[in-house]
């Protein structure tokens, strides 16, 4: 699997909405790793926001299920560990005035703004309300929070090979969130890894841990991780997730 097929399926997926919806939508952004272009063909997802001019359950559920078929169509390698390999979220023009919309709130606004790739529509970035520090902090925090809970959650004896791909966004979510909280605002893994070294540096066993954590995601790329390496995957989630809630939520 080349960058070709996420090419096509984002190609794919403009045309359907050009075609069927257009009156209907304001703009659709590309996020994450593929938007960034650091994503790893066969394995990173592709985020789609699809902001509408007014929300709409039937078209919501429409351009949905045309995401859910294009991803089985162009990257089908990822339904071994995926079921979404091309989602798409939703919200409205209103929901950004109001400032009642995920798109770009808090914590992520900065990363959004610098990242996201606009693939249908008008440019709404400077739409974009910049966010108010303290709510940007709650935001974090909460989000910090909820990782923390899934990580504890975590019956280490069910972590397999194939649950991989869904210990990797706690550990590096957690550490964009956290640094974020100290202003520093990051996306890529291995960026994240740097920037909290270079934050961090009094703190060198969760460094360690990040790093291989980043290992084993480079690994990830080629292979399937042992169920060895998938055993320590999950334990490093635990452990970085229940350090990072330490640090920046007690």
């Amino acid at each position: 699997m080349t960058t070709n097929n996420y090419d096509a399926a984002l190609e794919a997926f403009a045309a359907y909405c050009a075609d069927r919806h257009a009156a209907a939508i304001a703009a659709i952004y590309l996020g994450g790793s593929v938007a960034r272009g650091d994503h790893t063909p066969g394995r990173s997802d592709i985020d789609l926001f699809v902001v509408l001019n007014e929300r709409d359950a039937q078209v919501e559920h429409d351009i949905a299920r045309q995401a859910e078929l294009l991803g089985q169509r162009h990257l089908p390698a990822l339904l071994r560990f995926n079921p979404e390999p091309v989602s798409a979220t939703f919200t409205s023009l209103g929901e950004i005035d109001e400032e009642a919309s995920f798109l770009g709130a808090g914590f992520e606004y900065h990363n959004f703004v610098a990242t996201a790739r606009r693939i249908y529509g008008e440019d709404l970035l400077p739409r974009l309300p910049e966010p108010d520090e303290s709510r940007a902090q709650d935001i974090a925090q909460f989000g910090l929070n909820m990782l923390h809970a899934l990580a504890q959650a975590q019956d280490q004896a069910q972590v397999v090979p194939e649950l991989s791909a869904f210990l990797f966004s706690p550990i590096f979510r957690s550490a964009a969130i956290g640094l974020a909280t100290q202003g520093v605002y990051v996306g890529g893994k291995r960026e994240t890894v740097e920037a909290f070294a270079a934050a961090y540096p009094n703190l060198p066993r969760m460094n360690a841990a990040l790093g291989r954590a980043y290992a084993l995601w480079q690994a990830w790329g080629e292979r399937d991780l042992s169920a060895e390496e998938a055993v320590e995957l999950g334990q490093i989630c635990k452990d970085f997730v229940g350090g990072a809630y330490e640090l920046w939520c007690v």
